[in-house]
């Protein structure tokens, strides 16, 4: 069973239709963010999939802490 035919925290009832949020373009995998920003290239849809996943965890941890705890990194590039 993948991704797509599990339930999500909290949902009841069928399974809704759902669609990969990896696609291929000429230089390698890709996914794309709820923020329609696109993340790769991978070199395999698998890695595109883990990106996906790493990147969920990375989103819900980010939005776990506390602002003021944050340290920001100073722009150095210019």
């Amino acid at each position: 069973m993948s991704n797509h035919d599990k339930p999500r925290e909290g949902e009841a009832g069928p399974i809704p239709p759902r669609n990969s949020r990896t696609f291929q373009k000429a230089d390698g995998w890709y996914f794309m963010t709820r923020e329609r920003v696109n993340i790769g290239p991978f070199a395999t849809q698998d890695l595109a999939e883990i990106g996906v996943q790493d990147y969920a965890g990375f989103s819900v941890d980010a939005n776990l802490l506390d602002a003021e705890d944050a340290y920001v990194v100073p722009d150095e590039s210019c």
